[in-house]
């Protein structure tokens, strides 16, 4: 049995009787008697334990002892030398870390290399995992302030801070994260959210130097599809001419239950662009777009090119802000959950970082709803639906497009992983 033992100034120790006959002390310093009370009862379990084995939890109390604690232990002879803890580096580390995520794809990595970049800046590769402290996690957090990084981006990268350190907490390298602090939630940054009006996208459409970008320009603004990675993946078996719609195959979203294709109208302001590209596409052509596949990743550079050729200023986001404009318009017309079905993600993705007030909303809430009505009748009426020419209708390319009647059936994707607002 142990004793606990009252010293001058709030000090406590435990007295025990050792295997030979001698008694022991394990000073425990200032404590009060609630934590010498714990601190004798797993004592008493681990001198019972050295006969029987000692319990799961007190082999989890010991090993969660600071180290001096632990040495006094050692000193008396009722633990064995902890091994040398291995100390960790940040560079080396995230390096390793980055490397080993062969779940996530190379846009994912670019991300979280971005992380790693800002924190080799301000601590350095040779920091200790060990030595970050939360004082230092806000004070690098300052610096990106000072940089003039925007909250959205300074979130992003605590947010990768964080999971670099959750790892390090699971291998045992660090105690605790000391990035939990920080905010990390994304975040809407309304300033870069513009929406590109049917006017300017016709004019940098008319000033693109062939088809293929035209039909570029008309898949991200019409039906909001994702470029490259959307846009670049859709074939033409995916191209449903009878029923008015596209399978696109979406990269982004494929590791969700339903995420990996959508089902996607061919909008009538697309099916133009979509026909011309069709009627020009070498025979067995595979994709829609095939001649820019191989420079996709330079399509933004190209892209701005064009916009400035069409006598229009460059906005932020190239394509998301179409994407984002292609939302705000469906919205006006159809619920928004069947948008963000077609979009391809979800309601709450939609309102955060997608949907904006416009000037046009204010104009149309002066506007007199009858007018409105009839002006938006009157445009449907003299909408045409383009159509295939006889030779193209011909071409063993469509055959292989006719067989997606007998896989979809619907015209809405399933929900899949993204769950409906309340209300």
């Amino acid at each position: 049995m142990a004793s606990i033992g009252r010293d001058k100034g709030g000090r406590k120790r435990i007295l025990f009787v050792a295997e030979d006959g001698s008694r022991k002390t394990i000073r425990l310093g200032k404590a009060s008697m609630r934590q010498a009370e714990h601190f004798k009862i797993r004592l008493e379990a681990l001198i019972a334990g050295r006969f029987s084995g000692i319990d799961a939890e007190t082999a989890k109390w010991l090993a969660a002892l600071p180290d001096d604690i632990y040495g006094r232990l050692v000193a008396v002879g009722l633990a064995e030398a902890r091994a040398p803890k291995q100390v960790a580096l940040l560079g080396p580390f995230v390096a390793q870390y980055i490397a080993s995520r062969h779940d996530v794809k190379q846009r994912t990595k670019w991300v979280l290399r971005q992380a790693q970049q800002s924190l080799m800046a301000y601590f350095g590769a040779d920091k200790r995992l060990d030595e970050i402290t939360e004082g230092d996690a806000e004070l690098w957090w300052q610096a990106m302030v000072k940089e003039g990084l925007a909250e959205a981006t300074r979130r992003k990268r605590a947010q990768n801070a964080k999971q670099f350190f959750r790892f390090a907490c699971k291998q045992g390298l660090v105690a605790a994260n000391p990035f939990r602090g920080l905010k990390s939630s994304a975040v809407a940054n309304d300033k870069r959210l513009q929406f590109i009006s049917h006017e300017d996208i016709e004019k940098v459409i008319a000033a693109s130097p062939d088809h293929e970008w035209r039909l570029i320009w008309a898949l991200c603004r019409f039906a909001g599809l994702r470029c490259p990675s959307e846009v670049m993946a859709l074939r033409w078996e995916d191209v449903n001419w009878e029923r008015d719609r596209m399978t696109v195959t979406s990269a982004k979203t494929e590791r969700h239950a339903g995420g990996a294709t959508r089902i996607v109208p061919i909008f009538a302001a697309l099916r133009p662009y979509m026909v011309e590209a069709f009627e020009r596409a070498a025979p067995g052509a595979v994709y829609c777009i095939s001649r820019h596949r191989v420079a996709s990743a330079n399509l933004r550079t190209t892209a701005r090119k064009i916009i400035r050729r069409a006598g229009l200023q460059c906005w932020e986001r190239t394509f998301q802000n179409l994407r984002a404009s292609a939302e705000m318009e469906l919205t006006e017309r159809f619920p928004l959950h069947v948008v963000s079905a077609w979009i391809g993600h979800s309601t709450s993705t939609a309102m955060k970082h997608y949907l904006a007030v416009r000037d046009e909303d204010f104009q149309r809430a002066a506007q007199n709803p009858a007018q409105h009505a009839h002006e938006s009748c009157a445009q449907t009426r003299t909408e045409k639906k383009p159509t295939l020419t006889e030779s193209a209708k011909n071409r063993d390319v469509l055959v292989s497009a006719g067989t997606c009647d007998t896989v979809h059936e619907s015209l809405l994707a399933p929900r899949g992983f993204e769950p409906l607002l309340p209300g």
